[in-house]
């Protein structure tokens, strides 16, 4: 399937980093430490679903990935002021932020059309 997508000039891009920005109640000082603690290591606000309810569950991150595809949505508040929060913060945790087509395993081969 891979390489049809890539026939097709579709490129996918698989996120691995949940920053659990989309759970009711979380903050945006929780989600901008959510997406650092993925590179610094510390406490990672999950969430377990109780009923309807979704509660609050800190797990204890100590050997973090540094890196990765982080899953964001744009809909909520503490998402967007999260992601500032997290940008801002970025160059002194020496996180380097680039474009996926800079990453080999997701450069466009193709000339596609865009």
């Amino acid at each position: 399937s891979q390489e049809l997508l890539g026939d097709n000039c579709i490129h996918m891009a698989f996120w691995d980093v949940d920053t659990a920005d989309w759970v009711p109640g979380m903050t945006d000082k929780e989600v901008a430490s959510n997406i650092a603690v993925h590179h610094t290591g510390g406490t990672f606000i999950d969430f377990k679903k109780v009923g309807t309810e979704f509660v609050k569950v800190p797990v204890q991150i100590t050997n973090p990935p540094k890196g990765g595809v982080i899953l964001q949505h744009d809909v909520r508040e503490p998402s967007v002021r999260g992601t500032d929060i997290f940008l801002r913060r970025a160059r002194s945790l020496g996180v380097d932020i680039v474009p996926l087509d800079e990453i080999e395993e997701f450069k466009i081969t193709k000339n596609c059309r865009l």
